[in-house]
């Protein structure tokens, strides 16, 4: 069984998006094939695909607003957020 530091390490961008970055030139485009409407169409269809209630609701920003609401109720300020 995964321990959670290891889960967490497995889903957060620094982690994993990190060595991507290290590896790339400057100039390199990382992210070629993913638009805006690709990102948004993928992240309502894996919520529906989990049962997510009015998952056409949601947008790709919630994640960034949960995300910050996540580190500011661990403890860190609005400012180093």
């Amino acid at each position: 069984m995964r321990s959670f530091g290891l889960l967490v390490q497995e889903t957060c961008p620094v982690h994993m998006l990190g060595p991507l970055i290290d590896g790339a030139r400057k100039g390199d485009r990382l992210f070629s094939g993913i638009t805006a409407a690709s990102a948004l169409t993928t992240l309502r269809f894996l919520l529906s695909q989990l049962g997510v209630e009015s998952a056409a609701d949601y947008r790709t920003h919630d994640l960034r607003r949960g995300h910050a609401q996540d580190l500011v109720e661990s403890g860190l300020s609005y400012r180093q957020v």
